[in-house]
């Protein structure tokens, strides 16, 4: 029974995948060509990666994760990559907004590396099984980050039930101590 989730996780990442593509493929063969003297200011140039952006977000918005798992893969794989399009596809609504916002002043794009911070790419990401919080009724996973300069660090992933699929509500920023330290989000 694991191996066929396994498989099916595998075939969402890999449909999510090939959908993100075509969203690209499609975005950059339907925008207008621009003027050379279009190019000339910043804000321009912003402002028409911003278009594909937004387009592509909307198709991304329609995407629903099936399990816990799905969510956990699509992430890790998103963060690993630097990825941001995964990443927001498995972003609950209020999320989401955030995640665009900062893909449009940062890099004009699904690309989340930038600049000095490539070095500190996760190489390696490992999360728990999420456990079920019954009081909260969402879903948390702990998570080790490997980072290619070979540094450890963690954070915690929320996970809920809403709008026909599951999707990350909150995850804490990355800090260096175990969660036996009590940083995390179940801390009391």
């Amino acid at each position: 029974m694991k191996k066929k989730k396994k498989n099916f996780a595998a075939i969402c990442v890999i449909a999510v995948a090939v959908c993100l593509v075509l969203v690209i493929v499609v975005a950059i063969a339907t925008r207008t060509p621009l003027k050379k003297s279009d190019i000339s200011s910043d804000e321009a140039m912003q402002q028409f990666w911003n278009i594909d952006l937004d387009a592509s977000a909307e198709v991304l918005d329609g995407f629903r994760a099936q399990s816990v798992e799905e969510v956990m893969q699509l992430w890790s794989q998103g963060k690993k990559q630097g990825n941001g399009a995964l990443i927001y596809a498995v972003y609950s609504s209020d999320k989401k907004g955030y995640l665009l916002q900062q893909m449009k002043n940062t890099t004009g794009s699904w690309n989340m590396y930038y600049g000095e911070y490539e070095a500190n790419k996760p190489l390696d990401l490992k999360y728990t099984d999420p456990i079920y919080d019954k009081e909260s009724k969402q879903y948390i996973s702990d998570v080790t980050i490997l980072s290619q300069t070979g540094q450890t660090s963690y954070c915690q992933v929320i996970i809920v039930q809403t709008d026909g699929g599951y999707f990350i509500s909150d995850e804490t920023a990355e800090y260096t101590n175990d969660f036996s330290e009590s940083e995390g989000i179940l801390a009391e």
